[in-house]
Protein backbone atom coordinates (compact mmCIF):
# COMPACT_ATOMS: atom_id res chain seq x y z
CA UNK A 1 0.00 0.00 0.00
CA UNK A 2 1.29 3.50 -0.64
CA UNK A 3 0.54 6.98 0.76
CA UNK A 4 0.44 10.35 -1.38
CA UNK A 5 0.02 13.63 0.68
CA UNK A 6 0.12 16.67 -0.49
CA UNK A 7 1.23 20.64 1.29
CA UNK A 8 0.93 23.61 -0.34
CA UNK A 9 3.26 26.65 -0.87
CA UNK A 10 6.27 24.48 -1.40
CA UNK A 11 7.02 23.84 1.95
CA UNK A 12 8.07 20.30 3.06
CA UNK A 13 7.48 18.70 6.60
CA UNK A 14 8.08 22.01 8.08
CA UNK A 15 10.95 22.60 5.83
CA UNK A 16 10.57 26.09 3.41
CA UNK A 17 11.96 25.62 0.58
CA UNK A 18 10.21 28.99 -1.33
CA UNK A 19 10.07 31.87 1.21
CA UNK A 20 12.83 32.15 3.02
CA UNK A 21 15.43 30.04 0.88
CA UNK A 22 18.25 31.58 -0.90
CA UNK A 23 18.71 29.82 -4.33
CA UNK A 24 22.17 29.85 -6.74
CA UNK A 25 24.76 27.56 -7.81
CA UNK A 26 28.12 27.41 -7.27
CA UNK A 27 30.14 26.02 -10.00
CA UNK A 28 27.25 24.44 -11.41
CA UNK A 29 25.87 23.04 -8.50
CA UNK A 30 22.89 24.24 -6.89
CA UNK A 31 22.95 25.21 -2.77
CA UNK A 32 19.95 26.10 -0.82
CA UNK A 33 20.12 27.83 2.78
CA UNK A 34 17.27 27.10 4.85
CA UNK A 35 17.50 29.61 7.90
CA UNK A 36 16.94 27.32 10.68
CA UNK A 37 19.15 24.39 9.57
CA UNK A 38 22.00 25.55 7.17
CA UNK A 39 23.07 25.16 3.31
CA UNK A 40 22.99 22.22 1.38
CA UNK A 41 24.21 21.29 -1.98
CA UNK A 42 21.82 19.18 -4.63
CA UNK A 43 22.35 18.37 -8.31
CA UNK A 44 21.16 19.62 -11.56
CA UNK A 45 19.03 16.65 -13.22
CA UNK A 46 17.62 16.28 -16.28
CA UNK A 47 13.25 14.14 -16.64
CA UNK A 48 12.79 11.04 -17.97
CA UNK A 49 12.33 12.82 -21.59
CA UNK A 50 14.95 15.38 -20.82
CA UNK A 51 12.55 17.67 -21.71
CA UNK A 52 12.29 19.14 -18.08
CA UNK A 53 15.85 20.08 -15.57
CA UNK A 54 15.22 19.96 -12.48
CA UNK A 55 16.89 20.21 -9.17
CA UNK A 56 17.83 17.32 -6.63
CA UNK A 57 18.36 17.07 -3.33
CA UNK A 58 18.12 13.63 -1.77
CA UNK A 59 19.40 12.71 2.00
CA UNK A 60 18.29 15.38 4.23
CA UNK A 61 17.37 14.65 7.50
CA UNK A 62 14.34 15.68 8.92
CA UNK A 63 14.71 14.03 12.35
CA UNK A 64 17.39 13.32 14.88
CA UNK A 65 19.10 9.96 14.46
CA UNK A 66 17.01 7.65 16.65
CA UNK A 67 19.85 5.17 17.16
CA UNK A 68 20.95 4.10 20.89
CA UNK A 69 19.23 5.02 23.53
CA UNK A 70 16.39 6.97 20.84
CA UNK A 71 15.50 3.41 19.57
CA UNK A 72 12.29 2.97 19.97
CA UNK A 73 11.16 6.31 20.57
CA UNK A 74 9.62 8.97 19.49
CA UNK A 75 11.45 11.10 16.91
CA UNK A 76 12.83 14.06 18.34
CA UNK A 77 13.91 17.81 16.24
CA UNK A 78 16.92 17.73 14.00
CA UNK A 79 18.79 20.80 14.54
CA UNK A 80 21.01 22.67 12.11
CA UNK A 81 23.82 20.74 10.36
CA UNK A 82 27.41 22.11 10.63
CA UNK A 83 28.68 23.24 7.15
CA UNK A 84 27.52 22.78 4.21
CA UNK A 85 24.91 19.45 3.83
CA UNK A 86 25.84 17.20 0.44
CA UNK A 87 22.40 16.68 -0.53
CA UNK A 88 23.89 14.91 -3.89
CA UNK A 89 22.76 10.84 -2.79
CA UNK A 90 19.71 9.16 -0.94
CA UNK A 91 20.19 7.83 2.87
CA UNK A 92 19.95 4.75 3.65
CA UNK A 93 16.75 2.63 3.99
CA UNK A 94 15.56 2.29 7.51
CA UNK A 95 15.95 -1.51 9.09
CA UNK A 96 14.06 -3.93 6.57
CA UNK A 97 14.48 -7.65 5.53
CA UNK A 98 14.66 -5.91 1.92
CA UNK A 99 18.42 -6.38 1.10
CA UNK A 100 18.22 -4.49 -2.41
CA UNK A 101 19.68 -1.22 -0.64
CA UNK A 102 21.83 -0.27 2.31
CA UNK A 103 19.59 -0.15 5.26
CA UNK A 104 20.50 1.66 8.89
CA UNK A 105 18.53 2.86 11.87
CA UNK A 106 19.82 6.73 11.00
CA UNK A 107 17.56 6.78 8.13
CA UNK A 108 15.12 9.49 8.68
CA UNK A 109 15.53 11.35 5.69
CA UNK A 110 13.41 13.01 3.02
CA UNK A 111 14.15 13.75 -0.61
CA UNK A 112 13.32 16.79 -2.60
CA UNK A 113 12.85 17.19 -6.14
CA UNK A 114 12.12 20.99 -7.47
CA UNK A 115 11.14 22.30 -11.18
CA UNK A 116 14.23 24.34 -11.96
CA UNK A 117 12.13 27.05 -13.05
CA UNK A 118 10.89 27.85 -9.52
CA UNK A 119 11.55 31.21 -8.87
CA UNK A 120 11.25 32.79 -5.35
CA UNK A 121 8.15 32.75 -3.51
CA UNK A 122 6.73 30.33 -6.05
CA UNK A 123 3.41 28.96 -5.36
CA UNK A 124 3.56 25.58 -6.53
CA UNK A 125 1.95 21.73 -5.03
CA UNK A 126 4.04 19.69 -3.19
CA UNK A 127 3.49 15.67 -4.31
CA UNK A 128 4.99 14.03 -1.14
CA UNK A 129 5.15 9.87 -1.69
CA UNK A 130 5.36 7.52 1.12
CA UNK A 131 6.07 3.90 -0.61
CA UNK A 132 4.54 1.15 0.25
CA UNK A 133 5.62 -2.54 1.25
CA UNK A 134 2.97 -4.16 4.10
CA UNK A 135 4.61 -2.54 7.02
CA UNK A 136 8.18 -4.44 5.88
CA UNK A 137 9.67 -2.80 3.11
CA UNK A 138 10.40 0.18 1.12
CA UNK A 139 11.59 3.61 1.21
CA UNK A 140 12.34 6.71 -0.63
CA UNK A 141 14.95 6.09 -3.05
CA UNK A 142 12.58 6.45 -5.59
CA UNK A 143 13.97 8.02 -8.91
CA UNK A 144 11.51 10.78 -10.20
CA UNK A 145 12.82 11.26 -13.89
CA UNK A 146 9.39 10.47 -15.34
CA UNK A 147 7.00 12.69 -12.59
CA UNK A 148 9.57 15.46 -13.16
CA UNK A 149 8.38 15.82 -17.01
CA UNK A 150 5.10 17.71 -15.28
CA UNK A 151 7.66 20.32 -14.83
CA UNK A 152 4.77 22.16 -11.78
CA UNK A 153 5.30 20.10 -9.17
CA UNK A 154 7.67 19.42 -6.25
CA UNK A 155 7.88 15.96 -5.50
CA UNK A 156 9.07 14.79 -2.31
CA UNK A 157 10.06 11.23 -1.09
CA UNK A 158 10.72 9.87 2.57
CA UNK A 159 11.97 6.81 4.74
CA UNK A 160 10.26 6.76 7.56
CA UNK A 161 9.63 4.06 10.80
CA UNK A 162 6.59 2.99 11.45
CA UNK A 163 3.70 5.58 12.92
CA UNK A 164 1.07 8.27 12.42
CA UNK A 165 1.53 10.72 9.52
CA UNK A 166 -0.86 13.88 10.51
CA UNK A 167 0.44 16.87 8.82
CA UNK A 168 -1.07 17.49 5.88
CA UNK A 169 -3.94 18.81 4.02
CA UNK A 170 -5.00 15.95 1.67
CA UNK A 171 -4.20 12.34 1.42
CA UNK A 172 -4.83 9.69 -1.08
CA UNK A 173 -3.93 5.62 -0.69
CA UNK A 174 -3.33 3.65 -3.32
CA UNK A 175 -4.41 -0.18 -2.62
CA UNK A 176 -5.10 0.22 1.24
CA UNK A 177 -7.16 0.86 4.16
CA UNK A 178 -6.78 1.18 8.01
CA UNK A 179 -9.61 -1.39 7.65
CA UNK A 180 -8.15 -4.17 5.77
CA UNK A 181 -8.22 -7.01 7.87
CA UNK A 182 -3.94 -7.45 7.38
CA UNK A 183 -3.02 -4.04 8.40
CA UNK A 184 -3.55 -4.51 12.09
CA UNK A 185 -2.58 -7.97 14.32
CA UNK A 186 -4.95 -8.27 16.82
CA UNK A 187 -2.53 -11.03 18.67
CA UNK A 188 1.10 -9.85 18.39
CA UNK A 189 2.32 -11.78 21.68
CA UNK A 190 1.67 -15.02 19.56
CA UNK A 191 4.04 -13.57 17.11
CA UNK A 192 6.75 -12.58 19.99
CA UNK A 193 6.98 -16.10 20.79
CA UNK A 194 6.90 -18.17 18.07
CA UNK A 195 9.87 -16.01 16.36
CA UNK A 196 11.24 -16.80 19.69
CA UNK A 197 11.07 -20.29 19.99
CA UNK A 198 12.24 -20.71 16.60
CA UNK A 199 15.42 -18.87 17.54
CA UNK A 200 15.92 -20.79 20.97
CA UNK A 201 14.35 -18.04 23.32
CA UNK A 202 12.35 -19.53 24.90
CA UNK A 203 11.68 -17.18 27.79
CA UNK A 204 8.08 -15.66 27.57
CA UNK A 205 9.07 -13.37 29.81
CA UNK A 206 9.02 -10.02 27.32
CA UNK A 207 12.01 -8.09 28.46
CA UNK A 208 13.89 -11.67 28.70
CA UNK A 209 12.87 -12.63 25.01
CA UNK A 210 13.60 -9.36 23.44
CA UNK A 211 17.08 -9.00 25.14
CA UNK A 212 17.50 -13.02 23.69
CA UNK A 213 16.39 -12.11 20.35
CA UNK A 214 19.00 -8.76 19.89
CA UNK A 215 21.59 -11.47 20.60
CA UNK A 216 20.38 -13.62 17.43
CA UNK A 217 22.01 -12.70 13.97
CA UNK A 218 19.65 -10.39 11.54
CA UNK A 219 19.98 -13.34 8.94
CA UNK A 220 18.44 -15.96 10.98
CA UNK A 221 15.28 -13.88 12.49
CA UNK A 222 14.71 -12.95 8.59
CA UNK A 223 14.81 -16.44 7.69
CA UNK A 224 12.11 -16.94 10.48
CA UNK A 225 9.88 -14.12 9.34
CA UNK A 226 9.91 -15.69 6.42
CA UNK A 227 8.49 -19.08 7.21
CA UNK A 228 6.38 -17.80 9.50
CA UNK A 229 3.82 -17.02 6.46
CA UNK A 230 3.56 -20.86 5.89
CA UNK A 231 3.77 -21.90 9.60
CA UNK A 232 2.00 -20.04 11.66
CA UNK A 233 -0.77 -18.14 8.99
CA UNK A 234 -0.79 -14.95 8.02
CA UNK A 235 1.68 -13.13 5.91
CA UNK A 236 1.51 -10.11 7.93
CA UNK A 237 2.60 -10.89 11.11
CA UNK A 238 5.04 -7.90 12.24
CA UNK A 239 2.45 -4.50 11.52
CA UNK A 240 0.60 -2.16 13.64
CA UNK A 241 -1.29 -3.36 16.71
CA UNK A 242 -2.77 -1.22 18.99
CA UNK A 243 -0.67 -0.35 22.14
CA UNK A 244 -2.79 2.59 23.18
CA UNK A 245 -0.09 5.03 23.12
CA UNK A 246 0.61 5.42 18.89
CA UNK A 247 -2.52 3.77 17.95
CA UNK A 248 -5.22 4.29 20.82
CA UNK A 249 -7.87 1.87 19.47
CA UNK A 250 -8.87 -0.35 16.76
CA UNK A 251 -9.56 1.48 13.58
CA UNK A 252 -12.69 0.67 13.42
CA UNK A 253 -13.76 2.30 17.09
CA UNK A 254 -11.67 5.33 16.21
CA UNK A 255 -13.54 5.76 13.03
CA UNK A 256 -16.73 4.93 14.48
CA UNK A 257 -16.04 7.56 17.33
CA UNK A 258 -14.94 10.22 14.61
CA UNK A 259 -11.22 10.38 15.72
CA UNK A 260 -9.95 10.73 12.73
CA UNK A 261 -8.74 13.49 10.64
CA UNK A 262 -10.96 15.35 8.50
CA UNK A 263 -9.24 15.63 5.19
CA UNK A 264 -10.30 15.08 1.67
CA UNK A 265 -9.06 11.44 0.56
CA UNK A 266 -8.18 10.27 -2.52
CA UNK A 267 -8.67 6.51 -2.61
CA UNK A 268 -8.27 3.74 -4.78
CA UNK A 269 -7.43 0.16 -5.86
CA UNK A 270 -6.72 -1.87 -9.00
CA UNK A 271 -9.16 -4.70 -10.89
CA UNK A 272 -7.34 -7.69 -9.82
CA UNK A 273 -6.23 -6.87 -6.37
CA UNK A 274 -6.12 -10.63 -5.44
CA UNK A 275 -3.24 -11.49 -7.93
CA UNK A 276 -0.08 -10.16 -5.60
CA UNK A 277 3.27 -12.15 -4.60
CA UNK A 278 1.66 -14.99 -2.47
CA UNK A 279 -1.52 -15.75 -4.96
CA UNK A 280 0.96 -15.81 -7.60
CA UNK A 281 2.67 -18.78 -5.88
CA UNK A 282 -0.66 -20.87 -5.96
CA UNK A 283 -2.08 -19.22 -9.26
CA UNK A 284 1.33 -20.51 -10.93
CA UNK A 285 1.67 -23.43 -9.60
CA UNK A 286 -0.75 -26.92 -10.81
CA UNK A 287 0.63 -28.72 -7.54
CA UNK A 288 -0.11 -25.74 -5.08
CA UNK A 289 -4.06 -24.84 -6.49
CA UNK A 290 -4.42 -28.69 -5.98
CA UNK A 291 -3.89 -28.50 -2.36
CA UNK A 292 -5.73 -25.72 -1.94
CA UNK A 293 -8.79 -27.32 -3.83
CA UNK A 294 -8.69 -30.63 -2.14
CA UNK A 295 -7.88 -29.07 1.54
CA UNK A 296 -9.73 -26.01 1.49
CA UNK A 297 -10.95 -25.60 4.84
CA UNK A 298 -7.46 -26.03 5.92
CA UNK A 299 -5.41 -23.16 3.85
CA UNK A 300 -8.45 -20.77 3.79
CA UNK A 301 -8.12 -19.41 7.24
CA UNK A 302 -4.53 -17.81 5.96
CA UNK A 303 -5.39 -17.08 2.75
CA UNK A 304 -8.55 -15.26 4.22
CA UNK A 305 -7.25 -13.84 7.57
CA UNK A 306 -9.21 -16.07 9.93
CA UNK A 307 -6.54 -18.08 11.07
CA UNK A 308 -7.00 -15.97 14.74
CA UNK A 309 -10.32 -17.50 14.84
CA UNK A 310 -11.32 -21.33 16.46
CA UNK A 311 -11.50 -24.01 14.10
CA UNK A 312 -14.83 -24.20 13.75
CA UNK A 313 -16.08 -20.68 13.27
CA UNK A 314 -13.35 -20.40 10.33
CA UNK A 315 -14.32 -23.34 8.59
CA UNK A 316 -18.17 -22.26 8.31
CA UNK A 317 -17.03 -18.97 7.24
CA UNK A 318 -14.98 -20.36 4.60
CA UNK A 319 -17.60 -22.87 3.48
CA UNK A 320 -19.76 -20.03 2.89
CA UNK A 321 -17.01 -18.41 1.42
CA UNK A 322 -16.19 -21.20 -1.47
CA UNK A 323 -19.85 -21.43 -2.45
CA UNK A 324 -20.34 -17.80 -3.27
CA UNK A 325 -17.84 -17.19 -5.70
CA UNK A 326 -16.96 -20.87 -7.02
CA UNK A 327 -20.26 -22.69 -6.30
CA UNK A 328 -19.67 -25.97 -7.10
CA UNK A 329 -16.69 -25.72 -9.41
CA UNK A 330 -13.12 -26.83 -8.34
CA UNK A 331 -10.42 -24.20 -7.57
CA UNK A 332 -8.33 -24.61 -10.74
CA UNK A 333 -7.18 -22.73 -13.87
CA UNK A 334 -10.42 -22.12 -15.21
CA UNK A 335 -12.13 -20.31 -11.83
CA UNK A 336 -8.62 -18.05 -12.01
CA UNK A 337 -10.83 -15.05 -11.71
CA UNK A 338 -13.00 -16.22 -9.14
CA UNK A 339 -10.29 -17.22 -6.92
CA UNK A 340 -8.77 -13.30 -7.53
CA UNK A 341 -11.74 -12.06 -6.75
CA UNK A 342 -12.50 -13.91 -3.84
CA UNK A 343 -9.01 -12.52 -2.47
CA UNK A 344 -9.32 -9.28 -3.99
CA UNK A 345 -12.87 -8.81 -2.22
CA UNK A 346 -11.63 -9.73 1.27
CA UNK A 347 -8.34 -8.03 1.28
CA UNK A 348 -8.96 -4.51 -0.59
CA UNK A 349 -12.14 -3.86 -2.27
CA UNK A 350 -14.64 -4.93 0.82
CA UNK A 351 -12.34 -2.28 3.06
CA UNK A 352 -12.35 0.17 0.23
CA UNK A 353 -16.02 0.11 0.21
CA UNK A 354 -16.61 0.62 4.06
CA UNK A 355 -13.47 2.88 4.32
CA UNK A 356 -14.93 5.31 1.48
CA UNK A 357 -18.39 5.29 2.84
CA UNK A 358 -17.23 6.28 6.48
CA UNK A 359 -14.92 8.99 5.39
CA UNK A 360 -17.07 10.80 3.05
CA UNK A 361 -19.09 11.38 6.14
CA UNK A 362 -16.49 13.62 7.12
CA UNK A 363 -14.57 14.95 4.55
CA UNK A 364 -14.88 14.92 0.54
CA UNK A 365 -13.81 11.84 -0.41
CA UNK A 366 -12.79 10.55 -4.47
CA UNK A 367 -12.53 7.14 -4.85
CA UNK A 368 -11.06 5.25 -8.24
CA UNK A 369 -10.77 1.98 -10.08
CA UNK A 370 -7.68 0.94 -11.75
CA UNK A 371 -9.06 -1.17 -14.86
CA UNK A 372 -5.83 -1.09 -17.39
CA UNK A 373 -2.90 -3.36 -17.93
CA UNK A 374 0.08 -1.67 -19.49
CA UNK A 375 2.05 -3.49 -22.18
CA UNK A 376 4.16 -3.86 -19.44
CA UNK A 377 2.83 -5.49 -17.00
CA UNK A 378 5.19 -8.11 -15.94
CA UNK A 379 2.11 -10.60 -15.47
CA UNK A 380 2.39 -11.51 -18.81
CA UNK A 381 5.49 -12.74 -18.90
CA UNK A 382 5.25 -14.54 -15.38
CA UNK A 383 2.10 -16.32 -16.49
CA UNK A 384 2.96 -17.06 -19.47
CA UNK A 385 6.26 -18.55 -18.38
CA UNK A 386 4.91 -20.56 -15.68
CA UNK A 387 1.81 -22.47 -17.26
CA UNK A 388 2.00 -22.16 -21.17
CA UNK A 389 -0.14 -20.53 -23.57
CA UNK A 390 -2.12 -23.73 -23.46
CA UNK A 391 -3.88 -23.18 -20.45
CA UNK A 392 -6.61 -20.56 -19.67
CA UNK A 393 -4.22 -17.73 -18.46
CA UNK A 394 -4.45 -14.68 -16.49
CA UNK A 395 -3.15 -12.18 -19.18
CA UNK A 396 -5.13 -9.33 -18.88
CA UNK A 397 -5.39 -9.04 -15.32
CA UNK A 398 -4.21 -5.79 -13.52
CA UNK A 399 -2.49 -6.72 -10.38
CA UNK A 400 -1.86 -4.86 -7.67
CA UNK A 401 0.61 -2.29 -7.44
CA UNK A 402 0.01 -2.00 -11.17
CA UNK A 403 -1.21 1.75 -10.78
CA UNK A 404 2.09 2.74 -9.44
CA UNK A 405 3.50 1.97 -12.54
CA UNK A 406 1.38 4.71 -14.24
CA UNK A 407 2.54 7.33 -11.65
CA UNK A 408 5.66 6.94 -11.54
CA UNK A 409 6.01 6.23 -15.68
CA UNK A 410 8.93 5.39 -18.32
CA UNK A 411 7.84 6.61 -21.79
CA UNK A 412 10.43 4.83 -23.14
CA UNK A 413 9.04 0.99 -23.25
CA UNK A 414 5.53 1.88 -23.61
CA UNK A 415 2.50 1.81 -26.31
CA UNK A 416 1.09 4.98 -27.19
CA UNK A 417 -2.33 3.87 -25.08
CA UNK A 418 -0.03 3.32 -21.96
CA UNK A 419 1.17 7.73 -22.18
CA UNK A 420 -2.44 8.47 -22.37
CA UNK A 421 -3.78 6.62 -19.39
CA UNK A 422 -0.91 7.54 -17.70
CA UNK A 423 -1.24 11.11 -18.73
CA UNK A 424 -4.83 10.83 -17.31
CA UNK A 425 -3.92 9.39 -14.24
CA UNK A 426 -1.61 11.86 -13.53
CA UNK A 427 -3.31 15.14 -14.42
CA UNK A 428 -6.49 13.25 -11.80
CA UNK A 429 -3.85 13.00 -8.98
CA UNK A 430 -2.53 16.65 -10.06
CA UNK A 431 -5.61 18.12 -9.90
CA UNK A 432 -6.30 16.77 -7.24
CA UNK A 433 -3.15 18.03 -5.43
CA UNK A 434 -3.66 21.87 -7.12
CA UNK A 435 -7.22 21.98 -6.20
CA UNK A 436 -8.63 19.31 -4.02
CA UNK A 437 -10.69 17.52 -6.85
CA UNK A 438 -9.48 15.20 -9.65
CA UNK A 439 -9.92 16.48 -13.39
CA UNK A 440 -9.06 14.79 -16.69
CA UNK A 441 -9.16 17.33 -19.23
CA UNK A 442 -8.01 15.02 -22.62
CA UNK A 443 -9.28 13.03 -25.54
CA UNK A 444 -11.48 10.11 -25.80
CA UNK A 445 -9.92 7.22 -28.18
CA UNK A 446 -7.63 9.97 -29.07
CA UNK A 447 -10.99 11.87 -30.42
CA UNK A 448 -12.19 15.33 -29.30
CA UNK A 449 -11.12 17.12 -25.87
CA UNK A 450 -13.07 17.04 -23.19
CA UNK A 451 -13.03 17.85 -19.70
CA UNK A 452 -14.35 14.97 -17.17
CA UNK A 453 -14.82 16.40 -13.09
CA UNK A 454 -14.74 12.95 -10.72
CA UNK A 455 -17.77 13.17 -8.87
CA UNK A 456 -16.88 12.33 -4.74
CA UNK A 457 -18.66 9.65 -3.28
CA UNK A 458 -22.03 10.42 -1.40
CA UNK A 459 -22.78 7.91 1.88
CA UNK A 460 -25.98 9.11 1.52
CA UNK A 461 -27.04 7.97 -2.17
CA UNK A 462 -24.89 4.82 -1.35
CA UNK A 463 -23.68 4.76 -5.26
CA UNK A 464 -20.29 3.62 -5.56
CA UNK A 465 -19.21 5.87 -8.02
CA UNK A 466 -15.77 5.76 -9.05
CA UNK A 467 -13.68 6.92 -11.62
CA UNK A 468 -12.65 3.86 -13.91
CA UNK A 469 -8.68 4.55 -14.92
CA UNK A 470 -8.72 3.27 -18.60
CA UNK A 471 -8.81 3.73 -21.79
CA UNK A 472 -10.64 5.63 -22.14
CA UNK A 473 -11.09 7.02 -18.67
CA UNK A 474 -14.63 7.11 -17.17
CA UNK A 475 -17.22 7.47 -14.54
CA UNK A 476 -18.49 4.09 -13.26
CA UNK A 477 -21.19 2.91 -10.80
CA UNK A 478 -20.10 -0.23 -9.03
CA UNK A 479 -22.86 -1.94 -8.32
CA UNK A 480 -21.69 -5.37 -7.32
CA UNK A 481 -20.08 -3.68 -4.47
CA UNK A 482 -23.28 -3.31 -2.88
CA UNK A 483 -23.99 -7.01 -3.25
CA UNK A 484 -20.67 -8.07 -1.77
CA UNK A 485 -20.98 -5.78 1.19
CA UNK A 486 -24.39 -7.48 1.72
CA UNK A 487 -22.40 -11.04 1.32
CA UNK A 488 -19.15 -10.15 3.42
CA UNK A 489 -21.06 -8.95 6.29
CA UNK A 490 -23.35 -11.62 6.33
CA UNK A 491 -20.24 -13.93 6.25
CA UNK A 492 -18.35 -11.73 9.34
CA UNK A 493 -21.18 -11.60 11.57
CA UNK A 494 -21.65 -16.03 10.93
CA UNK A 495 -24.72 -15.80 9.44
CA UNK A 496 -24.88 -18.15 6.34
CA UNK A 497 -27.96 -17.84 4.27
CA UNK A 498 -26.66 -16.67 0.41
CA UNK A 499 -25.69 -19.24 -1.67
CA UNK A 500 -24.47 -17.18 -4.68
CA UNK A 501 -23.25 -14.19 -6.14
CA UNK A 502 -27.00 -12.82 -6.19
CA UNK A 503 -28.15 -9.48 -4.70
CA UNK A 504 -28.78 -9.67 -0.99
CA UNK A 505 -30.79 -7.89 1.23
CA UNK A 506 -29.68 -7.12 4.98
CA UNK A 507 -31.46 -5.60 7.70
CA UNK A 508 -28.52 -3.81 9.55
CA UNK A 509 -27.85 -0.11 9.75
CA UNK A 510 -24.82 1.20 10.31
CA UNK A 511 -24.54 3.20 14.27
CA UNK A 512 -21.94 5.70 14.07
CA UNK A 513 -21.41 8.12 17.30
CA UNK A 514 -22.47 12.19 16.70
CA UNK A 515 -20.12 14.20 14.63
CA UNK A 516 -17.79 16.67 16.46
CA UNK A 517 -18.55 20.26 15.40
CA UNK A 518 -18.41 21.19 12.40
CA UNK A 519 -18.36 17.59 10.58
CA UNK A 520 -21.29 16.21 8.84
CA UNK A 521 -23.74 13.74 10.70
CA UNK A 522 -25.20 11.82 8.08
CA UNK A 523 -25.50 8.64 9.79
CA UNK A 524 -29.08 8.13 9.84
CA UNK A 525 -29.64 9.01 6.26
CA UNK A 526 -27.12 6.20 5.04
CA UNK A 527 -27.99 2.53 3.11
CA UNK A 528 -28.60 -0.25 4.50
CA UNK A 529 -25.59 -1.68 2.35
CA UNK A 530 -23.66 0.63 5.01
CA UNK A 531 -21.35 -1.52 7.43
CA UNK A 532 -22.14 -2.10 11.06
CA UNK A 533 -18.58 -1.31 13.00
CA UNK A 534 -20.19 -2.83 15.63
CA UNK A 535 -19.87 -5.74 13.43
CA UNK A 536 -16.66 -5.36 12.12
CA UNK A 537 -14.93 -4.64 14.62
CA UNK A 538 -15.59 -8.23 16.14
CA UNK A 539 -14.75 -10.29 13.23
CA UNK A 540 -11.44 -11.47 14.63
CA UNK A 541 -13.01 -11.68 18.25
Amino acid sequence: MEFVVWCWAVVVCGLHVSAGVHGREIGGTPRVEIPTLGKMLGTKELSGTGSNPYTAFRGIPYAHPPVGNNRFKPPEIHYAWPGILNASSYGPDCMQPSKIRGTSEDCLTLNVFVPRQVTQGSQLPVFVFVRGGGFMNGGGSIEPDNLMDRGDIVLVTLNFRLGPFGLFTRAMSMSGSALAPWALRRNPRADALYLGSSLGCNDPNPKALVACLKEQPAEEIIKVQKKMTGSSGSAFHFVPVVDKHVLPDTPEILISKRKVQPVPWLTGRVRDEGLMGFTEEILFSPENLKKVDANWISYCPSLLEFQELDSERAAKRCAAIREFYFRERPIDYDSTYDFLEMIGDRWFELPYAFSITFHSMIATTFGYKFNYQGSFAPINTLYVKAVGMGQKSIIGAVAHGDDMQFLFYNEKKTHHRDAAVAKAFTDMVESFVVYGEPKYVGTANGKGGYSMKWRPYDAISGDFVHQLVDYPVRLETAEEITNKIHFWEDVLTDKFSHPSKAGIQMTEHISVKSAPTGAPDNSAALPAAAHSFQNYSSIEQ
